[in-house]
C-alpha cells in the first residue's frame, strides 16, 4: 500500500498537491481530510471527486500531520488500495443516534465477512456513549471500531462530515475496510492517573447528571473545585478546568474510562457531558496532568509496538481537553507517537474519541488518545 500525508493551507493547494502526486503516477483511491470549519469542506469534496478519490473527511479542533500540530489547516491522507478492499457511507442522523449506529453496523457486515470501521460522527450534542452501543451491541463478536467526534474548533455550534459527494451536520461518516485484507489494529489511552476516592452518580439520564453522592451534580463540581466564571453560567462550556479533572469512571473489568464535563446549568445544577453516564456509576476524578501524562501515554503505544510493529499508515484522534490541559506540551506526545513507528500519520483535537482498551473492548473516550494502525496483509 502507498501512503502519502500532507498538510495544506487552503483547498486550491490541496489540489495542486494532488496533481503532482498524480504526475508522479501515484494513484490514491481512497482519502482521509481532517479540516478547521474554517476551510470549504464542500470545495475539498469536489477536489476528490474530480480525481475519483473516495473520501472520508471531517472538521476538528485542530489538525495532526506526522509529528506536527496545526489549526485552521488541512490535513490529508492518500491510500492507494483496491478498491474491492473498502468501502465508505455517510449516514444522517434521522432516527437517533443508536438506530444511526445501528445502521453503520448492519453496512459493515453487509460489506464484508471481516470487518473493521473508522468513524467520524458529527452532531456537537450526540451522544458518544450511544454511538459505540449502537456499533457494539446485539453482536455476538467484536469488530475493530476506531473513530473520533467531529470538532468546530471550539465554536460548539456545528461539527461536519463529508465524502467527495455529501456533507452533513448530524451522522456518521465510516470507512469498512475488508480485514481478510487490510489488517486495522489499535489502541486507546490516555496516561491520566486518579486522584481521591470514589464518588457515585446518584441521578443521570443519559449524558446529563443531576446528583454525585446525592448532590446536585454542578454544585458537587464547583465545591471541589471553586467558582469559575462558565462553571455555573447556563450553556455556557466548563471545559477550561473539566479539562484539567476529567472523571474516571470505574468498569466492571478493572479498567475505567475518563468523561469530561462541557457544560453546567445554573437552573438545573447539572452537568452534561459528552457520552453517557448511569446511576451508580462511580468515578474518581484526574489529578492535574504534568509531563507524566505524556510519557505514561507513548510508553503505553511503545509496549503496544512490540505487538504490532508494522503499519502502513496511522490515524490519531485525540481530545481537544487534552490540548487544554497539556498545552504545547501535546506536541511532544505527537512527536512520540509519530517516531514510534515513523509512518505517513494523520488526525485531529476530537470532540470524544473511539478506540479498544488493552482487553480488547470498545469505548468512548474523552481526554484519551486513539490511535489507529492501518496495514495491507
Amino acid at each position: 500500500m502507498k501512503v502519502e500525508s500532507f498538510v495544506s493551507q487552503s483547498p486550491s493547494a490541496l489540489e495542486g498537491q494532488m496533481i503532482d502526486f498524480f504526475k508522479d503516477g501515484f494513484r490514491p483511491t481512497l482519502g482521509f481530510v481532517f479540516c478547521s470549519p474554517a476551510q470549504n469542506h464542500a470545495e475539498i469534496g469536489r477536489i476528490f471527486n474530480a480525481f475519483g478519490v473516495q473520501l472520508l473527511g471531517c472538521t476538528t479542533a485542530g489538525e495532526i500531520v506526522n509529528d506536527e500540530l496545526y489549526e485552521t489547516s488541512i490535513v490529508a491522507m492518500l491510500l492507494e488500495i483496491d478498491k474491492a478492499y473498502f468501502k465508505t457511507a455517510i449516514v444522517g442522523n434521522t432516527e437517533g443516534v443508536i438506530p444511526t449506529a445501528r445502521f453503520a453496523r448492519r453496512f459493515a457486515e453487509s460489506a464484508f465477512d471481516n470487518p473493521a470501521i473508522i468513524i467520524c460522527s458529527c452532531g456537537v450534542f450526540n451522544d458518544g456513549e450511544a454511538i459505540v452501543e449502537g456499533l457494539t451491541q446485539y453482536s455476538n463478536r467484536e469488530i475493530p471500531i476506531f473513530g473520533g467526534l467531529a470538532g468546530d474548533d471550539l465554536n460548539i455550534k456545528t461539527t461536519t462530515v463529508f465524502s467527495q459527494e455529501e456533507t452533513i451536520t448530524d451522522g456518521l461518516g465510516v470507512v469498512v475496510f475488508d480485514g481478510d485484507k487490510i489488517e486495522i489494529k489499535g489502541l486507546a489511552t490516555s496516561g491520566w492517573r486518579p486522584l481521591g476516592t470514589y464518588h457515585t452518580v446518584t441521578k443521570a439520564e443519559g449524558n446529563v447528571i443531576h446528583t454525585i453522592n446525592n448532590t446536585p451534580a454542578l454544585d458537587f463540581f464547583i465545591r471541589f473545585f471553586g467558582e469559575h466564571e462558565n462553571a455555573n453560567v447556563k450553556g455556557k462550556p466548563i471545559s477550561t478546568i473539566s479539562a484539567q479533572y476529567p472523571f474516571q469512571i470505574k468498569r466492571d473489568d478493572g479498567y475505567s474510562v475518563l468523561r469530561s464535563p462541557i457544560y453546567g446549568d445554573e437552573v438545573e445544577r447539572t452537568l452534561r457531558l459528552v457520552g453517557s453516564i448511569k446511576q451508580g456509576d462511580q468515578f474518581r476524578f484526574s489529578i492535574s496532568p504534568g509531563p507524566e501524562v505524556i510519557e505514561d501515554t507513548v510508553n503505553e503505544f511503545v509496549k503496544f509496538s512490540e505487538k504490532v510493529p508494522e503499519a502502513d499508515a496511522l490515524l490519531l484522534f485525540s481530545c481537544k481537553g487534552r490540548h487544554a490541559a497539556l498545552g504545547p506540551f501535546l506536541v511532544d506526545e505527537i512527536e512520540g507517537i509519530y517516531k514510534t513507528w515513523l509512518k505517513p500519520m494523520i488526525g485531529f483535537l476530537s470532540y470524544g474519541e473511539i478506540g479498544s482498551v488493552h482487553n480488547g473492548t470498545c469505548e468512548f473516550h474523552n481526554e484519551t488518545c486513539s490511535l489507529v494502525l492501518i496495514k495491507e496483509k
